[in-house]
């Protein structure tokens, strides 16, 4: 309960006792306040673990690449890939901005056992820069799905199909944007 809302709550009580009543009814700012404690306190310990995940991810951004080094660095463990993209350089390379990372990528990836990509395009593309560790893993959204995985061509569901993904982020790391995902229908 910030000095902004008790500047505010001086002059006008109703909006005082509003706020305090949703303060005891949902607690927002205080786990908040936990969620930060626990996270330092995980921090302190050493015990954070980071996962590169979904969306097309490697060679799409150069930061990118920065941030999944940063992570590997500050988590001190190795940081697994599951499911992610890998940028077409065929398609990318008309745009001036975009560079092709995909060696530095193979790099980066190479201290990991397996690196598990979206789809056989993506697994081309890093095997063309020398990657020797990477699989195709699926994508993430479905991979896991019990009532999708392996149907029979010819069953069809009896509704629409639905994917939801709920995110997670790194402030400190990301600035914004997902660093985990998971799926559910």
């Amino acid at each position: 309960m910030g000095p902004q809302w008790l500047r505010r709550g001086a002059t006008d009580a109703r909006h005082l006792v509003r706020e305090f009543a949703a303060e005891l009814r949902h607690l927002p700012r205080l786990r908040k306040l936990a969620a930060q404690g626990r996270h330092g306190l995980v921090k302190l310990l050493g015990g954070e673990v980071g996962l590169l995940g979904g969306g097309t991810l490697i060679n799409r951004a150069p930061w990118n690449l920065t941030t999944y080094l940063d992570l590997r660095k500050k988590t001190r463990s190795l940081v697994p890939i599951f499911g992610s993209g890998v940028a077409s350089p065929e398609f990318w390379s008309s745009r001036p901005e975009w560079k092709d990372t995909r060696k530095e990528w193979v790099s980066a990836l190479a201290e990991l056992p397996i690196a598990g990509v979206r789809g056989p395009h993506s697994l081309a593309f890093l095997r063309e820069a020398g990657a020797e560790n990477v699989v195709v893993s699926g994508d993430p959204a479905i991979a896991f799905h019990s009532r999708y995985r392996n149907p029979p061509a010819w069953v069809r569901p009896d509704r629409p199909l639905r994917v939801g993904i709920n995110t997670g982020d790194c402030p400190e790391i990301f600035g914004v944007g997902p660093t985990i995902f998971s799926a559910h229908s």
